[in-house]
């Protein structure tokens, strides 16, 4: 750092993260005096100076000692200090690859920071390593280099997949929720075995839309978000996420169904829990359909007919509203085009006559027994922006009931 401003206050902090971590884990909080309780205003003022070029030297001084004092209960002292805690080591992470970061923080350590006794703050933090495996939060020139190789090795990690995956879906904070999905979901992308594609209509989050209105009446169109891969992916993990049944069965679908210790007995968190998975499954539908829709009761079967108590009347309104975005952005996936020089698999995007299929045969059997979800879709081509309603409404005419004759053997 000799051509680099110092930075006020770093020697103090330093100093103070020492004295954090020196106090015992089972010391009573009231026991801590007051000189070594954590000062928040020291690390807002320190996290301010962070810059690109003075990162790279502060990671191995600082990281390591934050992350230790994070798994203090007692030297955190409360939710707010580890989320300024979290922040800054969120900040320092920036430059630091999958690999170098599993030397700072080891996966039992990241396992730990995922458990239900630890703050959200942190249960983030942990998440926001786990990204890094896609290359995630790195500058755009260097972001997914390197990414396969990170995807293959967090596919080994049992301990640490299962751990990501509950705290995920059994967290009751909105902010490890979102983190959780954009994390699986940005992975996923990257280790999809199709290679990127280019949508043509807007890109948005699935179930996020551009908004507007039409004669008063509010309209929205939706797209699957831009890929973030450059080549295809290996799929290591979409078969550990979906075909492991140590993960799948035993903590996905027992999550969802509340047979899980984390959402059994606890209707609301069981709630929770499918709202996330109802608002990512559309993005991974459009990233590899098959691999969402195959199999004796699939991902898809179960998300779409199986999950879902249609007697609860918001979790019935949040079925609606997912299969208003899957048929929406399964309709801009089955047209995409690869993008230019991509290479591997057999094309850019799912096949349009497949996902026609996959897309009736699942509405056929949805729409028998929900007559209002039926009258949805029916609609969505009038709540839909109009330079889009057209293709929307040609759309459903060929996959809700009553349409087309079947065109293929969805398996």
């Amino acid at each position: 750092m000799d051509n680099i401003a110092p930075i006020s206050g770093l020697d103090d902090l330093d100093q103070h993260l020492d004295a954090l971590l020196a106090i015992p884990e089972n010391s009573p909080p009231t026991n801590t005096p007051a000189s070594v309780q954590l000062d928040p205003a020291l690390f807002d003022a320190v996290e301010l100076q962070l810059t690109e070029a003075n990162i790279p030297a502060l990671v191995p001084r600082l990281l390591p000692k934050i992350i230790g004092v994070l798994q203090n209960p007692v030297a955190v002292g409360s939710e707010a200090n580890a989320g300024v805690l979290s922040s800054i080591a969120i900040k320092l992470l920036g430059p630091v690859s999958f690999s170098d970061a599993l030397t700072l923080a080891s996966e039992a350590q990241l396992v730990a920071a995922l458990g239900a006794d630890a703050a959200p703050a942190t249960n983030v933090l942990a998440m926001t390593v786990i990204h890094k495996a896609s290359g995630g939060s790195n500058t755009a020139s260097r972001r997914r280099v390197g990414a396969a190789e990170d995807i293959s090795r967090l596919s080994t990690m049992d301990a640490l997949l299962s751990a990501l995956t509950v705290r995920w879906l059994a967290s009751p904070a909105v902010e490890v929720g979102e983190c959780g999905s954009r994390v699986i979901g940005d992975l996923l992308d990257v280790d999809c075995p199709l290679p990127p594609v280019r949508y043509t209509a807007t890109q948005n989050e699935p179930g996020r839309g551009v908004n507007g209105s039409l004669n008063g009446i509010a309209t929205t169109t939706i797209a699957p978000p831009s890929p973030l891969r450059n080549t295809p992916g290996q799929c290591r993990l979409w078969n550990r996420l979906l075909q492991d049944p140590a993960l799948y069965k035993d903590v996905f679908v027992a999550l969802c169904r509340g047979t899980h210790p984390e959402t059994a007995g606890n209707a609301h968190q069981q709630s929770i829990a499918q709202g996330r998975v109802l608002r990512i499954v559309p993005r991974l539908a459009a990233l590899n359909l098959t691999a969402v829709a195959t199999g004796s009761e699939s991902l898809l079967q179960f998300v779409a007919l199986h999950m879902v108590d249609s007697s609860d009347v918001l979790m019935h309104l949040s079925l609606i509203d997912f299969y208003e975005t899957l048929v929406s952005v399964l309709r801009v996936a089955a047209n995409a085009t690869p993008v230019s020089g991509a290479t591997g698999g057999d094309n850019g995007g799912n096949n349009v006559d497949y996902t026609i299929e996959v897309l009736r045969t699942l509405l056929r059997t949805a729409t028998a027994q929900d007559p209002e979800l039926l009258q949805s879709l029916e609609s969505l081509s009038d709540r839909t922006v109009p330079e889009e309603a057209d293709e929307l409404r040609d759309w459903l005419r060929q996959i809700l009931p009553a349409s087309a004759t079947r065109v293929a053997r969805w398996q």
